[in-house]
């Protein structure tokens, strides 16, 4: 009997052992089921970043003229510098400053000492032509004593004997894109037609009545021919000169109201125009 109670204890023993391992492992395992999550990083944000350059651009080609007169001042020349008028055929005329067209910046080359300097420049593949015309109006010279006023007796007008005569040559002219020393530019037209012989042509506009409008060209340079990107070297642009004058003669035979006095003769108008071409409608 004793014997067999013995064995039931050992039994009941080994089971209570196994019972108290299989709990334990049980509750370890719940433990780590309720842990708590680590949350995820968020991304840095969006960096957006613009992409810039600072850079000048060269000056624009443009054309700039010069020596356009506001008024043509006629002076006794010849032989009779120093000489009254006293019946006799009097000879006046002037000398006109050169006029001149030349290429420069857009932004600084307007000035006297770039005409030959030029502010460095280029047209941007677009460049222009030019053209300076004139023309006389119509209507003779009237004359005004300075203290006894208008005396139409000393009027005068012009004809086929005594004309009216603008006459130019070329003066310093190049266009650098048509070669070293080459020059594209024109001279005359319309009413203003070359004189045979001489060396520069001359060039005239005769106006030898009083009717009407006479003008044409005085000198052009035509749109395709300009010089686009002139180099960053003086004489490297385009420019152009003439060399011009204005004559005219009071008749012999006047007789003046106003002996003594000085008087002023007022002719006509003389009207200078510039184009520019850039091959636009």
């Amino acid at each position: 009997m004793s014997t067999l109670r013995m064995r039931k204890r050992r039994i009941a023993g080994v089971a209570l052992a196994l019972c108290g391992v299989m709990c334990a492992t049980i509750a370890v395992g719940d433990h780590r089921a309720t842990a708590v999550p680590i949350p995820p990083q968020d991304p840095p944000p969006d960096v957006e970043a613009d992409t810039t350059s600072t850079v000048r651009m060269k000056e624009r080609c443009i054309w700039y003229v010069d020596g356009v007169p506001s008024i043509v001042s006629l002076q006794p020349t010849g032989d009779d510098i120093g000489k009254v008028y006293d019946g006799s055929e009097y000879s006046l005329a002037v000398d006109l400053p050169e006029l001149r067209a030349w290429n420069s910046g857009n932004e600084s080359g307007g000035g006297d000492e770039y005409v030959d300097e030029h502010a460095w420049c280029t047209y941007f593949g677009a460049t222009s032509g030019i053209e300076i015309s004139a023309e006389w109006s119509e209507g003779g010279f009237t004359a005004t004593a300075a203290e006894g006023g208008r005396d139409d007796n000393l009027d005068f007008d012009m004809t086929p004997t005594n004309p009216l005569v603008m006459s130019l040559t070329e003066g310093t002219c190049r266009t650098p894109s048509q070669g070293a020393g080459v020059s594209a530019w024109t001279f005359g037209g319309g009413a203003i037609a070359p004189v045979d012989g001489g060396e520069p042509t001359e060039f005239r506009l005769t106006k030898d009545d009083v009717s009407g409008v006479l003008g044409g060209t005085l000198m052009a340079q035509p749109l395709g021919f300009t010089t686009d990107r002139p180099a960053n070297l003086p004489t490297s642009n385009d420019r152009c000169g003439i060399n011009w004058s204005v004559r005219v003669k009071i008749p012999e035979g006047q007789t003046p109201r106003y002996a003594g006095e000085v008087y002023l003769f007022a002719g006509p108008t003389f009207t200078t125009d510039i184009a520019i071409d850039s091959g636009g409608e």
